[in-house]
């Protein structure tokens, strides 16, 4: 009997750090890129009030780019995204993967756009919300966007790290 709860307690534990060290590693990644004080885009995520949860774990939202520059910019708009939840706070990153230099999906020349001055581009997604990780009732969401160099010279778009304000939704 003590056998088993060691082993569990040990696959609990090793759990645990496969998924933060995963989590810190991109996070270490991102951090080491200097934010992008060029200004040519803006990011932001919108919630729309009141924050209703659907399907149990889920909050609806957008994330808006804008380009606030005199030029077009050419972004990817098919990303992955990495998400973390812990107690009150979420954090995601929005990035397209650089495996798609070697690796392109089906049709993917037409997720390129070129914003003009002082145009948008909105999409859909959701925030996860993990009812047993959130003490009070709002959660505070993190995000960045970012293209990577390798990324950038590879397709002509845009590089670099933009990161949202930080957003604090009350929660119905």
């Amino acid at each position: 009997m003590k056998i088993l709860l060691a082993v569990s307690v040990l696959c609990f534990f090793l759990f645990i750090l496969i998924n933060l060290s995963a989590t810190s590693v991109f996070a270490q990644k991102l951090e080491a890129i200097p934010v992008n004080d060029n200004s040519e885009l803006t990011f932001e995520i919108a919630v729309p009030l009141p924050a209703r949860v659907i399907e149990g774990y889920w909050i609806e939202a957008h994330v808006i780019l804008k380009n606030v520059s005199q030029k077009p910019v050419k972004i990817c708009t098919l990303w992955s995204r990495a998400g973390h939840v812990w107690m009150d706070n979420y954090r995601v990153n929005f990035y397209p993967d650089d495996k798609w230099i070697d690796y392109p999906p089906k049709n993917f020349a037409e997720k390129f756009i070129a914003l003009a001055p002082d145009e948008s581009f909105t999409f859909q997604t959701k925030i996860h919300y993990v009812p047993e990780q959130v003490r009070n009732q709002h959660l505070t969401v993190s995000s960045d966007f970012y293209i990577s160099k390798k990324f950038a010279k590879h397709y002509s778009t845009w590089s670099g790290l933009i990161k949202a304000k930080t957003v604090t939704i009350n929660i119905e």
